[in-house]
């Protein structure tokens, strides 16, 4: 058997298997090139931002009323 390091990034095309950096640059030309790829990863991480902090500004800001706090042991 050989040795062979994992690669994360596996690519199929033509009935030939391309890793590493081939893979990469075959999945960038799939996405239409370098501009293309980049403006791909900018809008889902905008859109990722824009759904997480849309949860967060939705959940109400509940404060407790009437609670009695001690600080340093002092009662």
């Amino acid at each position: 058997m050989k040795d062979e390091k994992s690669c994360s990034l596996i690519l199929v095309r033509n009935d030939k298997r391309l890793t590493g950096t081939a893979a990469q640059l075959a999945h960038i030309s799939d996405c239409g090139g370098w501009d293309a790829f980049l403006e791909n990863v900018a809008y889902q991480v905008v859109g990722s931002f824009v759904k997480t902090y849309n949860e967060a500004a939705r959940r109400p800001n509940l404060h407790v009323v009437g609670s009695v706090t001690h600080r340093d042991g002092d009662r």
